[in-house]
């Protein structure tokens, strides 16, 4: 490269580039000229601490939401119920790193998406699930009801109901029939209430 600046009589502050070379500097200014890509770069080196908003809220590089997540799958899989709070007190034990609330957060909610699927997926296997029962166990009873949100005419989950076909024959065959009266007091002055 240094021959170059010889060769074709470049100021010492430019630099000649051909081929696939390519580095990073904080400002660049280039020409093309013919074939040979001509750099004039200017490289700042920092002194002293860097005190920029955007890297004082950063308490460690390594720890992002991805490294989150994939430390969270163990302990989601022990724990299905633990939340943020307790997962960035294990991970800052174990790891003995601060990492913000809001970064353990979204990797724990990343990881149990992992494990356990999206949150809003989980109405659709609700449909494949009642198929299912009914190709594999007929004469089962799957019921689901949903209402429609009048604000945004979206539809809602409301209720579930299964009886499979086993229960219901062993309840129609196995149960003798009883006379109940529920919420009633059978006393002698039954007139009064």
């Amino acid at each position: 490269m240094l021959a170059a600046h010889g060769l074709l009589g470049l100021e010492p502050n430019m630099m000649a580039v051909s081929g696939y070379n390519f580095f990073y500097v904080n400002k660049l200014f280039f020409d093309i000229i013919s074939d040979i890509l001509f750099f004039n770069m200017q490289i700042q080196i920092n002194q002293g601490d860097h005190n920029c908003a955007s890297t004082q809220r950063v308490v460690s590089k390594m720890a992002n939401i991805g490294w989150v997540a994939e430390r969270a799958i163990p302990l989601l899989k022990r724990d299905p119920q633990m939340g943020a709070k307790e997962l960035q007190e294990e991970l800052n034990y174990k790891y003995q790193i601060e990492i913000p609330y809001q970064t353990v957060y979204n990797g724990r909610q990343r990881a149990a998406d992992k494990l356990f699927g999206k949150w809003d997926d989980s109405f659709d296997w609700l449909y494949r699930f009642k198929a299912e029962i009914e190709l594999r166990s007929p004469g089962s009873v799957i019921e689901i009801a949903t209402v429609t949100d009048p604000n945004d005419e979206k539809i809602r989950f409301s209720r579930f109901f299964c009886a499979f076909k086993a229960s219901i024959d062993g309840f129609l065959n196995g149960c003798r029939p009883y006379l109940s009266i529920d919420s009633t007091a059978l006393n002698r002055n039954s007139y009064c209430h």
